[in-house]
């Protein structure tokens, strides 16, 4: 995981900054075709090396909420 951070901070700089945007319902689809409710927060996040949109997807987790995944959305070049 440490290897997977220090790459994101290489290509994007470390997180200096962020202000919630909105966010959106949604649902996941497993491979078992289990269906669980999602909701995608976004991000306005400020790093050493600009500023991008991040996803952050949640789901239920018994009485807590789980981190599924969190996307820094990057322009192409």
């Amino acid at each position: 995981m440490a290897e997977v951070i220090h790459a994101m901070d290489e290509q994007c700089g470390k997180i200096t900054h962020y202000t919630f945007d909105y966010d959106e319902p949604g649902v996941k689809i497993l491979y078992s075709g289990k269906r669980e409710q999602t909701r995608r927060i976004f991000y306005k996040t400020t790093t050493t090396r600009g500023t991008y949109p991040m996803v952050v997807s949640v789901v239920q987790d018994g009485a807590e909420l789980g981190i599924t995944d969190f996307v820094f959305l990057l322009e192409s070049k």
